[in-house]
């Protein structure tokens, strides 16, 4: 598990997302997250490890289910769409907003997040069509 205030790096090599690399995240973040599964697809020329018939790792199963039922099923199965939707979200709210918060105490910050938030969620609701069914 990471120190508190260092960012997500094996091996000296970040393994964060893009949208969230160059974060830095406080312990009880860290603490928090240690239950989540991370899924990040294997490419298409996947191959397995050489202990997958004996001890197979979360990617060699994950790789065995997508040749079980194929890669879109996989994806389904996992709730994947749901990472392109928060990448998403963190790279709108970083290009317009900035990469990093300007205030300096935690629940300044924390305010700064709820602000820019807010922003981001009326200007998507302005943007939005409001759809009328018409007979």
């Amino acid at each position: 598990m990471p120190a508190a205030g260092s960012s997500w790096q094996v091996g000296g090599h970040e393994h964060a997302p893009a949208p969230y690399r160059g974060f830095h995240f406080p312990a009880e973040i860290i603490i928090e997250a240690v239950w989540l599964e991370v899924i990040i697809p294997p490419r298409a020329t996947l191959v397995p490890s050489n202990t997958a018939d004996t001890a197979p790792t979360r990617r060699d199963r994950h790789i065995q289910r997508i040749v079980d039922t194929g890669r879109m099923s996989w994806q389904a199965e996992t709730k994947y769409g749901r990472r392109s939707k928060g990448e998403t979200a963190m790279a709108r709210y970083k290009g317009i907003l900035g990469d990093r918060l300007h205030a300096r105490s935690l629940p300044a910050q924390q305010a700064e997040a709820i602000i820019g938030v807010t922003a981001l969620n009326r200007m998507l609701d302005a943007g939005r069509p409001t759809s009328v069914r018409s007979a």
